[in-house]
């Protein structure tokens, strides 16, 4: 019972130590108009994206060649815009400290392809 009581004291006063604006925002790829004529599948996608301690980091698995990164807001005010070179460097991390609380969208885009995802702080 003794180490049950301690196990559960332990428990909550680790809770407010762990960050609360933590995970990887999911991206989809932003897909045109959907021809019945062209089949579809499955779509791998080389970049992740996570928050942690008010930073993103974007992470290519494989250069991808020039990159523009968009985050806007629920307004569709650009927030951020940065440009980067994948073939120099396969990760980015970007502040968000400065950033309001709010519903943010992160836009990923290179040769043909968006990736979209949103995320809240």
């Amino acid at each position: 019972m003794k180490k049950t009581i301690l196990f559960l004291i332990m428990l909550a006063l680790s809770i407010p130590v762990t960050s609360i604006y933590a995970g990887e925002i999911q991206l989809k790829k932003k897909e045109p108009p959907i021809d019945p004529y062209r089949p579809r599948s499955p779509i791998f996608i080389p970049v992740t994206a996570f928050i942690e301690n008010y930073e993103l980091s974007i992470s290519f698995d494989y250069p991808v060649g020039s990159v523009t990164v968009f985050i806007t807001d629920t307004d569709e005010n650009t927030v951020h815009y940065s440009v980067v070179d994948t073939s120099q460097q396969q990760e980015v991390v970007i502040p968000l400290n400065s950033f309001a609380d709010g519903d943010y969208i992160l836009s990923i885009e290179y040769e043909t392809t968006i990736l979209i995802g949103d995320f809240s702080l």
